[in-house]
């Protein structure tokens, strides 16, 4: 665009900024750009708008700082910034601008089997020896595949949960090319996920995984909620004897033949003050890992919900350790469950875009919810049914439907967390989520993982030093009071 003299140039007021160093961190949480890094003489031009300023006003400030200052240089900047969207001339972006589904995904939760050979004390699920038997679920992709090209949808998330999926592995293993050939014939993309407490994981499993994730579109998961001390309270068999032996010889099984996995960690309130030891041992072993928060269920006791300032202490530690030692790939919109920086006004598609299916073919709004079924596999258009039948309703499940959450600058960030929880813990949807003042706190920390991140491996918007280079005299001031 053309910037003249009286060009105004403005900033977001909901941006967040912080000082990384001699860097200053600048996330828009309306736009999908993601964090920008600015060096000091970028910075020193970001702060002179302070929320509105003519070009030829930003241009008088620049010139104050260094006589050398070049106007097609400082314009060349700001169009970095409207690139970025970090400031904007006419029209801001707006919450109409956020797209909750943009790539027209469907989520399914296959739950393959009600079995699992651990008792881990959080979970939500009552175990039985049932399990899906393989005409059911063949006859589940079928139809999976039929209402998401009936309802324009162009990709199909899988996940494969139980119980312990493992338990099945040869059924899934075919399941997952036969969804691939389904794949084919529809046009629509298919991704997976397997969920597993990797105790099961041998020589052979791990031989199997490395061919279907060689071939593309398989995602792995494997439970491990701390050190040895701390993994064993909570991930227990049956008999009580803690199960992380077992599992570290999973994922050794998973090193050697290279497959590629991650680590799930539930926090709650036996493992919390174990999360910075486990995060270091995973950064170490450079196993990618993401953090769930646990979510209060009826099969579970009372007290594993961790409080607010436990959290608040232990993973800021963490993620200081990480902020440290970042790894070369951004990890942010993966940390916690629920918490994602591409904009967005709802946690998950719940009644959208997302359901389960169970081991005996019925449907339910989500896994937390499998007693509450609000259909089956053999309803006409199961997109429809959970669209018209979920649980929670409309109002209350979008954060802006939500008067707490309005105010708040983070909120198409977290969106008021999980739906259901809230539900659980304060009685309606349309509460803040009881992780709120976590969210607020840590949000932040996450935000300067990025920006060592693209500091360390030099993916700091470089057009800002380069265009800037004239203020090379001002390096070594202090920028910002």
């Amino acid at each position: 665009m053309r910037i003249t003299a009286e060009t105004v140039i403005k900033t977001y007021p909901s941006s967040h900024t912080d000082k990384i160093g001699e860097y200053l961190l600048v996330y828009n949480p309306l736009s999908a750009k993601g964090v920008v890094v600015l060096n000091r003489p970028a910075a020193f031009l970001y702060d002179s708008i302070t929320k509105e300023k003519k070009f030829s006003e930003i241009f008088s400030s620049a010139k104050r700082k260094d006589k050398r200052a070049k106007k097609s240089e400082i314009k060349k900047i700001i169009k970095d910034f409207l690139k970025k969207e970090i400031v904007f001339v006419d029209k801001p972006i707006g919450k109409n601008a956020i797209d909750n589904n943009p790539t027209k995904k469907i989520s399914v939760w296959l739950h393959i089997t009600n079995q699992c050979n651990l008792r881990c004390k959080y979970c939500f699920v009552y175990k039985t020896n049932e399990k899906m038997d393989l005409g059911l679920a063949v006859k589940s992709m079928q139809k999976i595949f039929k209402d998401a090209a009936k309802n324009k949808f162009k990709l199909i998330e899988l996940v494969f949960g139980g119980g312990e999926s493992l338990l099945v592995f040869d059924k899934i293993i075919f399941l997952i090319n036969y969804g691939r050939e389904l794949s084919k014939k529809t046009r629509i993309k298919i991704k997976y996920s397997l969920l597993t407490n990797g105790t099961l994981i041998d020589e052979r499993v791990a031989k199997i995984l490395k061919k279907e994730t060689d071939f593309g579109g398989l995602d792995i998961y494997v439970s491990l909620d701390g050190t040895k001390k701390y993994h064993d309270i909570q991930r227990i068999f049956a008999n009580g004897k803690g199960s992380f032996d077992l599992v570290e010889k999973g994922i050794d099984a998973l090193g050697k033949y290279k497959v590629p996995f991650y680590v799930t960690i539930t926090v709650t309130s036996l493992n919390i003050k174990n999360i910075p030891q486990i995060t270091g041992f995973l950064l170490k072993k450079d196993i990618p890992f993401a953090f769930n928060l646990y979510q209060e269920n009826i099969r579970a006791p009372d007290g594993l919900t961790a409080d607010n300032k436990d959290l608040i202490k232990y993973m800021s530690k963490s993620f200081r350790i990480i902020r440290d030692d970042p790894p070369a790939n951004s990890i942010i919109n993966s940390l916690i469950a629920g918490i994602s920086f591409f904009p967005h006004s709802v946690t998950c598609g719940l009644g959208i875009s997302y359901f389960t299916v169970d081991h005996k073919g019925f449907l339910s709004s989500c896994p937390l919810m499998m007693e509450n079924r609000i259909g089956s596999i053999g309803d006409k258009d199961i997109i429809k049914t959970i669209k018209e039948k979920r649980l929670i309703a409309q109002n209350g499940f979008e954060v802006d439907d939500k008067e707490i959450c309005k105010t708040c600058s983070f909120r198409y960030i977290c969106t008021g967390g999980c739906a259901y929880l809230t539900i659980q813990n304060k009685g309606k949807a349309s509460s803040n989520s009881p992780y709120c003042d976590f969210y607020k706190a840590i949000i932040p920390e996450i935000l300067k993982i990025e920006a060592n991140r693209l500091i360390k491996f030099g993916l700091r918007h470089e057009k800002f030093s380069e265009s800037f280079r004239i203020f090379r005299k001002i390096k070594g001031k202090k920028i910002r009071e």
